[in-house]
């Protein structure tokens, strides 16, 4: 059993599936490992300057104020997560057999890495789609999203040089990336049969 790390967690690839193990705790870890700084930032400093900014509402008894930001940043966090659910149509499975990965293509934007699986499924709804499609019968793949820690952190070159090797040793095309701003095609293994 192979594994790898991701922005969040980590994944396990078994003889039969690719599992997603991520929890906020592993992704805080993961930060803490990265950069001290950011995670001083995401999940010391961020969370104190809001405890601070609530406590003023709390203490001048503005009750109304204080719901509206935490439903608008709780909105935000919805509109996201519908936006890429349903709009974009990436799936939260956490586990993806082995046999069903078409490819997985790699996109990199400023230096952080995101794997796009693509997989196929007998029980997808064409009507749980909006994005782009050939055809109403057919949605195309399954798609979910792996992100990877950014090359900027101290493990993140490391981690994704190892998903990218283990991936292409279970036959599973790794197609795309960037290096160095540049879109490159990445060698693929030898077809699985």
């Amino acid at each position: 059993m192979a594994s790898f790390r991701t922005k969040t967690g980590r994944v396990v690839l078994t003889d039969d599936e690719l599992r997603v193990e991520a929890t906020l705790l592993t992704q805080a870890r993961r930060y803490w490992e990265g950069s001290k700084l950011l995670f001083a930032f995401v999940y010391a400093l961020t969370p104190a300057l809001l405890l601070l900014y609530g406590v003023e509402f709390v203490r001048e008894g503005d009750w109304a104020t204080l719901l509206a930001s935490a439903g608008n940043g709780i909105g935000v966090l919805v509109a996201t997560r519908a936006y890429y659910r349903v709009y974009r149509g990436f799936s939260t499975d956490d586990r993806i057999p082995i046999d069903a990965i078409e490819r997985i293509e790699v996109d990199e934007t400023w230096g952080n890495p995101r794997f796009v699986v693509e997989y196929r499924t007998d029980d997808r709804d064409p009507d749980d789609y909006l994005g782009d499609s050939d055809s109403d019968d057919d949605p195309g793949p399954e798609r979910r999203r792996l992100l990877m820690a950014s090359r900027r952190f101290a493990y993140g070159g490391e981690a994704f040089e190892r998903a990218t090797r283990l991936l292409r040793e279970r036959g599973i095309p790794v197609e795309g990336g960037a290096v160095e701003g540049e879109r490159t095609a990445l060698p693929n293994p030898p077809s699985r049969q």
